[in-house]
């Protein structure tokens, strides 16, 4: 009796779940897994191609040596002179500069002879590298100097009334066209020597030169 019973109430219990399924719509029963947040999506990265860099023109090679342009001093020593000068480099080849100097005092029994110069002067470089030494340039320059020669002359006279001892001072100015070559080596960024020649008219001067470029 008791299996009876038993079987007819799970026939009834499959009955009833039949039933539901036909009643109850798939999208209104309950999903057995929660549904996940959905995951925002990551953001496009842009990709930036990489600029190549600009050309060296001329002119911007021509920019670049004036911008390491400066300004120096320099002191000299010649055969017969002594001096210092001021100059500005103008660009790699190119550069100005003033000069003053000293000549050596000539002396005679009567007469003592004085000359100073100064001048201005334009150089042309053309510069040279070696693998045993610093940066070098040969150089030459054309300028205009000015000289002055004063001249004192020494009359001891006779030593009687009427033929006194006397002196006279001649001052002399001459101007003209200066040249000169030489060699200029780097000894450091700062700091430069120079071996060179001097023509001022007739005249010709061998010097070495200390150059401080500021």
């Amino acid at each position: 009796m008791k299996l009876i019973i038993i079987a007819a109430l799970m026939s009834s219990a499959a009955a009833t779940q039949a039933l539901a399924a036909k009643l109850i719509p798939a999208s209104a029963a309950p999903s057995s897994a929660s549904s996940a947040p959905a995951t925002p999506a990551a953001p496009a990265r842009t990709v930036v191609a990489a600029t190549p860099p600009a050309p060296v023109t001329p002119a911007r090679a021509a920019a670049a040596a004036a911008s390491n342009s400066a300004f120096y001093v320099g002191a000299q020593v010649g055969d017969s002179t002594i001096g210092a000068l001021l100059g500005y480099q103008i660009s790699r080849m190119y550069a100005m500069e003033v000069s003053y100097d000293y000549v050596d005092t000539k002396y005679t029994p009567t007469t003592t002879l004085e000359t100073s110069r100064a001048g201005i002067a334009g150089l042309a470089m053309f510069p040279l590298k070696f693998s045993e030494m610093g940066p070098m340039a040969i150089y030459i320059k054309v300028g205009y100097a000015r000289t002055t020669e004063k001249s004192t002359v020494n009359d001891p006279g006779l030593g009687i009334p009427g033929f006194p001892a006397t002196t006279t001072v001649t001052t002399t100015l001459k101007t003209g066209v200066t040249g000169g070559a030489g060699v200029q080596v780097d000894l450091s960024n700062s700091t430069a020597a120079r071996l060179g020649v001097n023509y001022v008219g007739g005249d010709r001067s061998v010097y070495l030169a200390a150059l401080y470029k500021f």
